[in-house]
């Protein structure tokens, strides 16, 4: 029985990411301790990063964590408008250049952030 739903699903969150990039990171030679490859450190990093996820997870499952442990719904609003800021700041990167671009995509986020609802 899962008792802190929160921490059990980020867990698996960082197993998948951690597996992942550990997986990706085999395509570069991993090298020995003392002539370490390019694989190397994304390796490491990967199972380092599932290893917490495993320690994550488990404890999830053995401690209730602060509060419920239940998990919120998603704020689409939200979501979408951090997506679709940086999406804006990426196509006029090119076009505006660097400095225009920052102050777009700053301008556009407080904007956001002034916005109450």
């Amino acid at each position: 029985m899962i008792k802190n739903k929160k921490d059990f699903w980020a867990g698996i969150f960082f197993i998948a990411f951690g597996a992942g990039a550990a997986a990706v990171a085999q395509e570069n030679a991993l090298g020995t301790l003392s002539r370490m490859g390019p694989g190397f450190f994304p390796t490491a990093l990967g199972v380092i990063l599932a290893l917490l996820g495993c320690c994550l997870s488990l404890r999830a499952l053995l401690f209730s964590g602060y509060g419920d442990g239940s998990l919120e719904g998603v704020n689409w609003g939200v979501l979408g408008f951090i997506l679709g800021s940086v999406a804006v700041f990426a196509v006029s990167l090119l076009e505006l250049g660097v400095l225009l671009s920052i102050s777009d995509w700053g301008v556009s986020l407080l904007c956001r952030v002034s916005y109450t609802e």
